[in-house]
């Protein structure tokens, strides 16, 4: 393909998804960030979680849903899977594609993603060539991950460095500092440890704790080091790429079993913050560090 014309490239951002209009500007904020980063290589924007698609699919169908919400747009009501969104672009020419990760580890919905990108980078034409692309590679996620190619410590570090303005105003508010993730029960969160010990070791004399809502470490374990430390007032915040449903109903529901409720009741003062990791700049600079990384280690240009 690239023997013909200049090689054309394209970028595909892949978030899990959200179901939450009011998440959608920091998700589109990071768009425009890549534009300005990457000027004249087109972005675009996949959900690689099958539920979230069908939610906006299903409300692209729905009349009444959409009056509710009439500035909604349209990349997102038509939003695709990263298959359909790598072929789309094939399709229309481009043959070097970035696909970058915006999950927050190398989880269950990275791996799957890996898995698509690995692939179609295996196919082979019955002709002498590349197959159907010159280059296609895969930007990991914000902590990285094993076998990835790079330092997991260095990405989980600078993460880590990412979030100092969370730190910052946890301490300005003389709050213990509590991230929500999301956890898996079926695989180890391993990875949300050595974050805590990383943020605990860049921001020291404050404290800072992680659970999940699945897996370990669980909400018990988090308020059970909260009441040996002594503390009396929390920030609870999302350790999450977006403010949607867990975020909104899972942390800060005023429902009985969401996280605030529970720190509540167990005596604490707490504060939550409504927004998550994507509307921090400097973990915005974590995946345009990731695309340059990944463009550099495929020699894409």
């Amino acid at each position: 393909m690239g023997l013909d014309r200049p090689e054309q490239k394209a970028i595909i951002l892949a978030a899990y998804g959200t179901a939450y209009p009011a998440a959608l500007p920091d998700l589109l904020a990071i768009k425009t960030r890549m534009a300005f980063a990457f000027p004249r290589i087109p972005i675009r924007l996949t959900f690689t979680s099958n539920r979230m698609r069908r939610f906006w699919r299903d409300r692209r169908a729905d009349p009444d849903r959409l009056s509710r919400h009439p500035n909604l747009p349209k990349e997102i009501l038509e939003i695709k899977g990263p298959l359909a969104t790598i072929a789309d672009l094939q399709d229309s020419g481009y043959d070097v594609i970035v696909v970058q990760s915006l999950h927050i580890y190398a989880g269950e919905a990275f791996k799957d993603l890996k898995s698509i990108v690995e692939a179609l980078r295996s196919i082979r034409t019955l002709r002498p060539g590349p197959g159907p692309f010159d280059g296609l590679a895969l930007g990991r996620p914000a902590l990285g991950g094993p076998g990835l190619d790079h330092d997991e410590q260095a990405d989980i570090d600078r993460a880590a460095r990412a979030v100092a303005a969370d730190v910052d105003r946890a301490r300005d508010n003389r709050a213990a500092l509590v991230y929500m993730g999301h956890g898996h029960s079926d695989i180890p969160s391993e990875i949300y440890q050595k974050f805590q010990m990383a943020v605990r070791r860049i921001h020291p004399g404050h404290p800072i704790l992680i659970g999940v809502m699945a897996g370990e470490p669980s909400l018990d374990q988090v308020l059970d080091e909260l009441k040996a430390m002594g503390a009396d007032k929390v920030m609870l915040a999302p350790f999450l790429f977006l403010a949607g449903g867990h975020v909104r109903r899972d942390m800060a529901g005023d429902h009985p079993g969401s996280w605030k409720m529970k720190m509540r009741r167990a005596g604490l003062e707490v504060d939550c913050l409504l927004r998550g990791l994507a509307a921090l700049d400097a973990w915005a600079a974590l995946s345009e560090q990731h695309i340059k990384d990944a463009m550099r280690a495929h020699g894409v240009g």
